[in-house]
């Protein structure tokens, strides 16, 4: 059987003596106990992953499907520098920076090329192997404190009938490894997630040339109608920059995007 996270195995490989992780069994979701944590005073760098989840979730309460001992369910507490004064609008640029995290953290131990569906999906091969969700606390019209969670599929095998065709994991062939490779992987996901939240110059720039929608017929839903469009451009707030058939430019700063597939080499 795999060996479980360890949360002193994953700080002595993060070797950052500022955060805290706690390694649950099971729960019925990390961003919930996040949530609790953050309304209590927990500290910016507070993580809390979980072996399973019983009632994972996603953006716009979407389940995620959380098996036992296969991939990683996080959720880590980052508390905005008071001079910083993000607005609700900027939580984009922090999913963001969480994909790119994901990315290169994927990329030290997987030899596959992830690639980023805006906003919040990270792909493998067309699949989604990892999605992000992340809330903020308000307080004054400013974030006080904002929670994300990140659930990875590292090694989930068997998907329930509905998931197949889009969901997949990261490749670990022998299982005694399934571990070993948890724990880094968290390790170096967060020590990115970190490293970027505190100088977030360049991540667009990155996230940008990771993106898997660029130049791509996109179709999207607007008051109820689906709407096809051409994927030009991610501003700097993370907004997804598209281009209607009619003509109309228009900036996305929420909700679903579907690829078509078409690649108009842009």
């Amino acid at each position: 059987m795999p060996t479980a996270l360890s949360a002193p195995l994953i700080k002595t490989l993060l070797a950052d003596p500022d955060c805290e992780i706690f390694v649950y069994p099971a729960l019925g979701s990390t961003m919930d106990e996040a949530k609790q944590r953050l309304a209590a005073g927990a500290p910016s760098k507070t993580v809390i992953l979980a072996e399973t989840q019983t009632a994972g979730r996603g953006r716009r309460e979407k389940s995620f499907f959380s098996p036992p001992q296969t991939g990683i369910y996080l959720s880590v507490i980052w508390r905005p520098p008071a001079s910083e004064k993000p607005t609700p609008e900027k939580t984009t640029t922090i999913t963001a920076l969480a994909a790119v995290a994901v990315c290169r953290a994927i990329e030290k131990h997987c030899p596959v090329a992830p690639q980023i569906k805006w906003v919040n999906d990270v792909l493998v091969g067309g699949k989604k192997v990892c999605g992000i969700l992340t809330e903020a606390e308000i307080r004054r019209g400013a974030i006080s404190g904002l929670i994300v969670g990140i659930g990875l599929n590292v090694a989930t095998a068997d998907f329930p009938p509905e998931l197949r065709d889009r969901a997949g994991s990261l490749t670990v062939s022998a299982e005694a490894r399934i571990a070993e490779t948890r724990n880094q992987l968290t390790a170096d996901l967060l020590r990115h997630f970190f490293a970027l939240a505190a100088d977030r110059d360049a991540t667009l720039d990155e996230y940008r040339a990771r993106s898997a929608v660029l130049g791509k017929e996109i179709t999207y839903v607007q008051n109820g109608a689906t709407v096809a469009a051409v994927a030009v451009g991610i501003n700097d707030d993370g907004n997804l920059l598209v281009r209607r058939r009619d003509g109309k430019s228009v900036a996305l700063n929420s909700g679903e995007i579907s690829l078509t597939g078409y690649d108009f080499g842009l």
